[in-house]
């Protein structure tokens, strides 16, 4: 386990090197920014190991295993919206975890869920939850409001407020 040394709480021994737990809040800042809103697909191997493992709780979807199935995950979510931007609200670590709140938005121009382009932007929120090792991500856990996008793309309806 790691160690408090007073000053920076060191995570595991991981890969050869000791990573902060400030480097790891670094690194995954680094990932919503380069990755996800700079669209850099090519930066993976960079973000995550070779066998990195990706749980989504959404009842659609599946884990994806290896750096190849998480990269097409990510490229069909790219594709579906563009103009991602993501602000950080929460960002919380210990050890080799780092935690992530965040909102989000991009515009919906490309097949999401098996609905079609509407051109409308839209926003959800999302928690993620990152295992990492020797400085990449190892295990991710994603949960966003899937429901939220579906209604704001027009594929579920929105319920009308109860009446008073």
């Amino acid at each position: 386990r790691g160690h408090d040394d007073g000053f920076l709480k060191l995570s595991r021994w991981q890969g050869g090197s000791e990573m902060t737990v400030q480097e790891n809040k670094a690194t995954i800042r680094r990932y919503y920014q380069e990755f996800w809103e700079d669209g850099n697909l090519e930066a993976a191997s960079e973000f995550w190991t070779p066998e990195v493992v990706l749980h989504t709780i959404a009842s659609f979807s599946q884990d994806r295993h290896g750096i190849d199935e998480v990269r097409q995950s990510a490229a069909t979510a790219r594709a579906a919206l563009s103009d991602m931007h993501f602000t950080i609200e929460d960002l919380f670590a210990e050890d080799d975890r780092v935690v992530v709140r965040y909102s989000a938005r991009g515009k919906h121009l490309g097949e999401l869920n098996g609905v079609a382009p509407t051109g409308k932007e839209i926003e959800w929120p999302g928690v993620g939850i990152f295992r990492l090792e020797g400085g990449r991500i190892a295990e991710m856990w994603s949960a966003i409001d899937t429901m939220g996008m579906m209604q704001q793309v027009g594929a579920i309806p929105t319920p009308e407020p109860a009446a008073a």
